[in-house]
């Protein structure tokens, strides 16, 4: 009888960001799905973070997740003002070497073009050009969000 060797995958750190206040429900449905239900290791802030360490090390820990990161994954909710903070994790994933880089955008902002475009740093992002899914509630954006990443379900399976 041969016996079965299964090779772990190094962990693939999914990294979701969003609006604190407004993207916060979308967000932690979203952390508890790919965490429970999808065996994803998944780095979200009012999760990950603890709340009593320095801005200074809030920071450092948020760098240190976007550099292990290999999924990035925006949420754009209605209310969602594009901060510096999200700028700045956007700007990172999409000029790190091996990050694959998602857009949610909720369906009440699909045609809102201020909440569409992203400037950052010399380029515009137009959300609705970028391969962006539009999703209506939590679980919608969970099903897009398992629809659209393939390497969830290959976590998934190498994890069984």
């Amino acid at each position: 009888m041969k016996s079965k060797f299964f090779v772990r995958q190094e962990p693939k750190k999914f990294f979701i960001s969003f609006k604190d206040r407004t993207g916060e429900s979308y967000a932690t449905h979203l952390y508890y799905f790919l965490k429970e239900d999808c065996a994803v290791d998944v780095f979200y802030s009012n999760k990950e973070l603890l709340y009593d360490v320095k801005r200074g090390e809030w920071e450092v820990q948020i760098d240190d997740a976007l550099n292990l990161s290999k999924v990035f994954i925006l949420i754009v909710t209605p209310t969602t003002n594009i901060s510096e903070k999200i700028k700045k994790e956007l700007n990172y994933a999409l000029n790190k070497n091996g990050v694959e880089v998602y857009y949610f955008i909720h369906e009440n902002i699909w045609n809102v073009k201020e909440q569409t475009i992203i400037k950052l740093e010399g380029k515009e992002i137009d959300l609705k050009k970028s391969q962006c899914k539009c999703f209506k509630d939590e679980v919608d954006l969970a099903n897009k969000v398992y629809a659209t990443i393939p390497m969830i379900k290959s976590i998934q399976y190498s994890n069984k």
